[in-house]
């Protein structure tokens, strides 16, 4: 439905389509998506186009990283599209320094009725070079859209195949690669917020997903251990993350299984230790949040 919208959002770019190496990936779609991309191709025929199997978004990203040819990648989901200017803007942004591993835009959330406020308004509000130590804020924006990544930045990372929230672990491990990244407050990626039954994947969370976050969340710590100066923030961050992504409809359903948070498989042993220890008392606070709430209801 927002396809003809995406596509032509990338082919308006003022940084010039015949500078864009394009890569579609449909993965498994079951509606006229495959025959809109088709008639795209006859005019554009150096866009790379792959039909797979649906397996889901994490590896069609990762089909993407691994046939892509450019010195710079972006990702841009169907039903979003791109301000004309974005890739410009970007691009000049992450040129402004050699050290400059990711530029970051900021992103414009809308619905049928109009603009909405986002959660990353906040993160987003000015221009800035910064790296993860001097502004942490910068790991509550863990969408892999609206950035400019170098390719020699994100070298082998790949995103976790078979599980959703796949852009917490791989936008999280870079940042917290503590390399510099460069903020555009320029509303410059317009991300649809689907109303209704319509809604995106993302935008239907459950306890039944809650464990894929846990997924990425202990995968990250795990490749993240042995950072001490970067450990313990990363810990009270994502823990803030991960419980805001409980939805509240699901809070009164049943016992949610907090002790998850505490089974990290972190091969360092003192950062285990750490990482047990805190989850453990951010655990009892969730419980006595829950509690709360199901008196509430």
């Amino acid at each position: 439905e927002y396809l003809c919208e995406c596509l032509n959002s990338v082919i308006n770019q003022t940084f010039g389509i015949e500078n864009i190496e394009v890569i579609i990936i449909n993965d498994g779609s079951t509606d006229d998506s495959s025959n809109i991309i088709n008639s795209y191709l006859n005019r554009y025929n150096d866009w790379i186009f792959i039909n797979q199997e649906n397996k889901g978004l994490s590896a069609s990203r990762n089909r993407g990283l691994d046939i892509c040819s450019c010195e710079y990648i972006m990702f841009l989901d169907s039903d979003d599209y791109l301000d004309e200017k974005m890739v410009e803007i970007l691009y000049k942004k992450i040129n402004e320094n050699k050290k400059i591993m990711m530029s970051v835009g900021k992103l414009q959330a809308f619905d049928k009725n109009g603009f909405i406020k986002f959660y990353t308004d906040k993160i987003l509000s000015e221009n800035m070079i910064s790296s993860y130590s001097q502004y942490n804020k910068i790991i509550d924006n863990v969408v892999a859209y609206a950035k400019l990544y170098r390719k020699n930045f994100i070298n082998n990372l790949r995103f976790i195949e078979g599980v959703k929230h796949e852009d917490v672990y791989f936008s999280s491990y870079l940042i917290l690669q503590n390399k510099l990244f460069i903020i555009s407050c320029d509303a410059i990626y317009y991300r649809r917020i689907r109303n209704g039954e319509n809604k995106s994947i993302t935008q239907n969370l459950t306890l039944e997903t809650f464990g894929d976050l846990i997924i990425n969340y202990n995968k990250l710590l795990e490749d993240i251990s042995d950072k001490y100066s970067l450990y313990l923030l990363a810990i009270k961050k994502l823990n803030k993350y991960l419980y805001s992504k409980i939805p509240v409809y699901d809070w009164n359903k049943g016992e949610i299984k907090i002790d998850e948070f505490i089974n990290l498989n972190v091969k360092n042993k003192i950062g285990n230790i750490i990482a047990k220890i805190y989850n453990f008392i951010l655990s009892i606070g969730c419980r006595i949040y829950i509690l709360k709430f199901k008196k509430k209801v």
